[in-house]
């Protein structure tokens, strides 16, 4: 009801995995959890976002097996959970799927960039990655027609087994800061 063909949105794909924030400050890179812990030895995906060009910025994000999209949202949970889980120092296999980006200072100080100029911000800053570790998310869609839902519904969440979908308002900020730490 909320989609009623007057303002542009963006649909993606919901991730079932580990939801999580990266920090790159100062050429350093924190993963943290919803619940505000600190993701560790995830070396891969840590080295990627490292050698993205722009510093002091976050990527707001799912973790997930490698090439989640092709496996049911079940399986991809699970098989996620137990590699991030594990005790290994050096976890391989996972993916970080970013779908925003903030500077470090809005996320700090409260975001005022619209999601259509924070979403061409991470299409252009992601296009140099080369690492299967970082995965820019892709849109699914972007425009104004409501019966899109419903068609990607049944065309690719249902078939594939997907989490679901996520709708964007383009001219909003709709980013809410789930960890008040790390500031």
């Amino acid at each position: 009801n909320y989609i009623d063909g007057s303002v542009e949105y963006e649909i993606s794909c919901k991730c079932d995995g580990g939801r999580s924030v990266a920090i790159k400050r100062n050429g350093k890179v924190t993963l943290i959890s919803r619940q505000g812990k600190v993701w560790e030895g995830l070396k891969e995906v840590e080295n990627a976002i490292e050698n993205l060009s722009e510093d002091n910025i976050v990527l707001d994000g799912e973790l997930t097996v490698y090439d989640f999209l092709n496996y049911p949202s079940d399986e991809v949970y699970k098989a996620t959970m137990k590699i991030v889980s594990s005790k290994d120092e050096n976890k391989v296999g996972i993916q970080f799927n970013a779908f925003d980006i903030l500077t470090y200072d809005e996320w700090c100080n409260g975001c005022k960039t619209i999601q259509k100029d924070r979403r061409i911000h991470l299409d252009k800053l992601l296009s140099e990655n080369k690492s299967k570790a970082l995965f820019n998310l892709p849109a699914l869609y972007i425009g104004k027609d409501p019966s899109k839902i419903g068609e990607l519904m049944k065309t690719l969440v249902e078939p594939n087994n997907w989490e679901g979908l996520i709708i964007k308002n383009r001219k909003k900020i709709n980013f809410k800061k789930f960890i008040p730490l790390f500031c």
